[in-house]
């Protein structure tokens, strides 16, 4: 089963990519070899690209794509109860959205990618934290064979998993989620634009590619605490370089 997610979060990712690149070659006037050859064109990919790959890494679309999976290492019992948190994932994300919308000229763009930074990075901590102190066991082999399934935890290791996940999600939506996008589409001269675009959009989306199929394998390898500590960790990459390279703008 796992393996069919792999394929089909690959194939899916592959043709977006390709989309996403030759769909933005021919609108714009400048050369890809002049968008690193000027300066101040290069600044702007290297700031547009390291924003989009880091919008990933921080493991929000883990979150979505796998989060059945998420929630029953995290201690939710049956399928239902993790469908159904996803639905509160759901509600807050559409919430965070509305408050970005208003929130993003009015605050600004640097604030709000710094504010949800550091509370992605706080609940992700929190996660890795308690999922580590009080981590998810395999429920027993029956006739030898290992079960894919887990136990059911604790009410406060559940409810501590719920809420950082909600909250998670929520700072994602109102910083990461839409500002990157919108950063990415100002900092760029119009005749430059699209093919820049096109550019970070390759990043952003080979970056999903590159966290969603190597999400299950952590999950394995290394386990579910230290997979969000890795991710907690590149939450504070991301906010030290949004708050040094972002400067006052």
């Amino acid at each position: 089963e796992r393996e069919r997610e792999r394929a089909g979060t690959q194939t899916v990712f592959v043709v977006c990519v390709a989309l996403c690149f030759f769909g933005g070659v021919w609108k714009s006037t400048v050369t890809l070899l002049g968008l690193v050859r000027k300066p101040e064109l290069r600044r702007a990919l290297v700031l547009s690209s390291a924003l989009s790959i880091l919008q990933q890494f921080t493991g929000n679309a883990n979150v979505l794509f796998y989060g059945a999976t998420v929630f029953k290492q995290a201690g939710f019992k049956s399928d239902a109860q993790a469908t159904l948190s996803q639905v509160f994932l759901g509600i807050g994300k559409v919430l965070a959205t509305v408050f970005a919308i208003y929130a993003v000229d009015r605050l600004g763009r640097r604030k709000l990618l710094l504010w949800g930074t550091a509370l992605m990075g706080f609940c992700l901590a929190a996660l890795a934290t308690v999922t580590t102190v009080e981590p998810p066991e395999k429920t027993p082999a029956i006739n030898g064979t290992e079960a894919n399934d887990f136990m059911p935890g604790s009410t406060e290791v559940k409810a501590v998993s719920l809420l950082s996940l909600i909250v998670f999600v929520m700072a994602y939506s109102f910083s990461f989620g839409p500002v990157v996008w919108l950063l990415v589409s100002e900092i760029f001269p119009d005749h430059a634009r699209g093919k820049a675009v096109s550019v970070s959009t390759v990043f952003s989306w080979g970056s999903n590619l590159a966290v969603s199929m190597s999400f299950l394998s952590l999950l394995d390898g290394i386990g579910f605490g230290l997979t969000f500590f890795l991710y907690t960790a590149i939450g504070v990459v991301a906010f030290v370089f949004i708050y040094c390279a972002c400067g006052g703008s």
